[in-house]
This record gives structure tokens, sequence and C-alpha cells, in this order.
């Protein structure tokens, strides 16, 4: 059985976008594993939309969207406090035995 929006999709997308749904959906498990909230592709792109806003780009355009108030729906207002990446520890030598 196929379903109804195939109709309108070439089957190469169906099958890109099956694919997709299925390595996101095992990525999510592990990453719930690891203690992670669960998040979903749409939280990604609000994220990156919200993001480009606070740093003064266009965020209509990365969107794509027609219209301001299609962003402004995607946009989080919140205020974060934003901290410095924490830096890979230098690995220590080693003596060797021997």
């Amino acid at each position: 059985m196929e379903c109804f929006s195939c109709q309108w999709q070439p089957k190469s997308l169906y099958f890109a976008t099956d694919r997709f749904r299925s390595i996101w959906q095992r990525a999510m498990k592990k990453a719930i594993a690891l203690g992670l909230e669960r998040f979903t592709e749409h939280d990604l792109r609000a994220k990156v939309v919200t993001d480009a806003r606070n740093l003064g780009q266009d965020a209509q355009r990365i969107a794509g969207h027609k219209t301001s108030a299609m962003t402004d729906r995607y946009v989080k207002v919140r205020t974060v406090e934003r901290v410095q990446p924490l830096q890979p520890k230098k690995p220590r030598n080693i003596p060797q035995s021997g």
C-alpha cells in the first residue's frame, strides 16, 4: 500500500525521506540512552532560525519563508547564557616502560 503523500513526490524523494526517518530514529535512541532530551528535526530548524536572528542575519531568507510572520513562528524568544565551549584536554606523555 502506497501512502497518499507519495503520489505527489518522486519515488527517490520518498525513499530518501524514509531513510532519513530511520537514521533519525536510531540517532534519537542513542541520544536518549546518553541522557539527552528527545528533539525533532523541526527543533533543529527552529534553533537555526533563532540563532540566525540573534546573530543579526536574515533569518527569513535562511529559512526560505515568504513572510516574516512565518519566520516569527519559528523564532524562540528566550534568554540563554552564552558560555565558552570546553577545550579538549591535551594528551599526557606516558613514559614507555622497557
